[in-house]
């Protein structure tokens, strides 16, 4: 927190370990040490996802600096996609197909543009550029160059998945098409547009990774944007693309920055390494401090979460700062049965300690969404998922992608299976953050068959 203004700094630690608050601290120092080189409208936090922006900005209002901009990266890129090209993004497809995300976002694909030669020197217009990154998602020859560069990270069958969907993109819309007909002869009976829920629904979108691969294009292009930000603290680096740190890079006045993140909690494909990340914002020197102790999580859930990541576990166990209680395991014969238990045991959970902060981390929204229904009465029983978290007692009923950097004094893994959790890297990793949300106690229920990355925990 007392590295000089200047210095660019890189915060490693495990999970708990007090990354963010580093951050956000030495934040408030800088703007409290130089507030004319460092107003509060000219510092930015940016973060993946909404549930850890709206921490930091509480955690950054006792500090001070209620009025600092934090952001999650899809708001920083549609702001910054507005001031680079003067107009708002063109409409967004709703969800990526996974693959596709999974190739957008990869640092092979990063390296690949990069590489390319760049001769214009001034910014072309967004057509020109949606035309050049259409025209390569639709090339399969540079499709099987950005896999074959994945080294194994990316499958082939992205490719396939790419062109489909890019070819749907970049096709005229039914309305479109059928432009010279009647308006009323194209009502639908339920009322919807004629592509909606329909492959056509893509014709004309953008997918959200391809703002800052669209940014990044126009950046190599031209200067640097009037208006920068003093200091730039970017938490959960982890996942950030280095498209999008190299944008994040070029909007920075200076080398003030903070980068805080763990190489063991990525969640997605995007993640290069620390050195490809610094040099991609543009602070190959910066300094690197790793914090070495976990403050949130009690010995026995730090232990596991290092056994679940197994093979890649960093080399050294990070410290617990307390021993705590142990973590219970309960396995089931069937979903039904899983749910059941966990409803009754939440509903005594929050009759025995009304002030305290739970949550059930589902592998993937469709279980949160189930097991709400279940609890729907119990009034203290939320769905917290897109970051809709209120940070008040209670039960939040919410996903893996949605609770990074967040804490809670109970957590509840619903759905700990082979089938959610396979032996993969990724699933590990996913595994990781879900296990180590919790300050107090972790239960995890595995019904039907357990996964075997809970190999050595023992029932009951």
């Amino acid at each position: 927190m007392a590295a000089p203004a200047d210095r660019p700094l890189l915060v490693l630690g495990s999970a708990g370990s007090g990354k963010t608050t580093v951050a956000l601290h030495r934040l408030a120092r800088i703007a409290f040490e130089d507030p004319r080189r460092f107003p509060a409208s000219r510092l930015q936090v940016v973060v993946p996802e909404l549930g850890l922006a709206r921490l930091a900005a509480r955690l950054l209002e006792p500090l001070g600096l209620e009025k600092a901009p934090v952001r999650t990266l899809e708001s920083w890129s549609r702001g910054a996609f507005q001031s680079v090209f003067g107009a708002p993004p063109p409409r967004l497809f709703p969800e990526t197909p996974p693959l596709v995300a999974r190739l957008k976002r990869h640092p092979a694909l990063y390296e690949l543009l990069r590489r390319r030669p760049h001769l214009a020197r001034e910014r072309p217009a967004l057509a020109r550029l949606r035309r050049e990154l259409g025209d390569l998602f639709v090339d399969r020859g540079f499709l099987e160059a950005v896999v074959k560069a994945a080294a194994g990270t990316l499958p082939a069958t992205a490719i396939d998945e790419t062109l489909r969907h890019t070819r749907l993109q970049l096709s005229s819309s039914t309305e479109d098409l059928l432009a010279g007909v009647d308006p009323e002869r194209l009502q639908t009976l339920d009322g919807k547009a004629v592509d909606e829920d329909t492959p056509e629904a893509a014709a004309g979108t953008l997918d959200v990774e391809d703002l800052p691969i669209l940014l990044f294009l126009a950046a190599l292009r031209a200067g640097a944007p009037a208006r920068k930000a003093a200091h730039l603290v970017v938490d959960e680096a982890e996942d950030v693309t280095l498209f999008e740190l190299h944008v994040l890079g070029r909007h920075l006045a200076g080398t003030s920055v903070t980068l805080a993140g763990d190489e063991s909690q990525q969640t997605f494909a995007s993640y290069a390494g620390w050195p490809q990340a610094l040099a991609a914002l543009g602070a190959p020197a910066a300094a690197t401090v790793r914090l070495a102790t976990t403050y949130r999580c009690p010995e026995p859930i730090a232990e596991l979460a290092h056994a679940v990541l197994g093979p890649i576990a960093p080399p050294e166990r990070p410290r617990a700062g307390r021993r705590g209680a142990p973590v219970s395991r309960f396995d089931f014969p069937t979903e039904a049965h899983a749910h059941l238990f966990l409803a009754g045991a939440l509903r005594d959970l929050v009759e025995r300690e009304p002030g305290a902060s739970a949550a059930v981390v589902c592998s993937g929204p469709e279980v949160a969404r189930s097991l709400h229904r279940l609890l729907a009465d119990m009034p203290e029983a939320r769905l917290a998922l897109d970051g809709a978290f209120t940070f008040r007692p209670g039960v939040d009923i919410t996903d893996v992608d949605g609770v990074k950097g967040l804490e809670f004094d109970y957590v509840i893994v619903p759905d700990a299976t082979a089938r959610a959790y396979p032996e993969t890297d990724e699933a590990r990793r996913r595994l990781h953050v879900a296990v180590t949300r919790a300050a107090h106690q972790l239960w995890i229920a595995a019904p039907g068959t357990p996964s075997p990355l809970l190999r050595g925990l023992p029932r009951g």
